[in-house]
């Protein structure tokens, strides 16, 4: 391959990978619109969808006990989001304060 065919490769690349970004946040955006009815509000309240990485749905708690909810029913809320059509394989929750989560 040559040096310019090696470029147009890596921009192909680059905008590939954009295109997946972009194709994340909005399933991210879904998922949070979709959330409170799949968790349910007390679980919802103090949880918040923030990316996806590779179907794995990572969740901001505002607690080490909302934190812990996510992980006790990670089954479950991978079980509602695959029904309503989401991509989802894993959640992992992070800890995070309520300041810094993205809504």
């Amino acid at each position: 391959m040559s040096v310019g065919g090696l470029h147009d490769f890596r921009r192909s690349l680059a905008g590939v990978a954009k295109f997946l970004d972009r194709e994340g946040d909005l399933e991210v955006e879904s998922i949070r619109r979709a959330w409170s009815e799949s968790v349910g509000e007390a679980l919802a309240d103090h949880t918040n969808p923030t990316r996806i990485e590779r179907h794995v749905l990572v969740v901001a708690a505002d607690s080490p006990a909302a934190r812990a909810a996510v992980s006790l029913a990670s089954q479950k809320i991978i079980a509602e989001l695959v029904r309503r059509g989401f991509s989802v394989g894993e959640v992992r929750a992070e800890l995070r304060s309520k300041s810094s989560q993205r809504r």
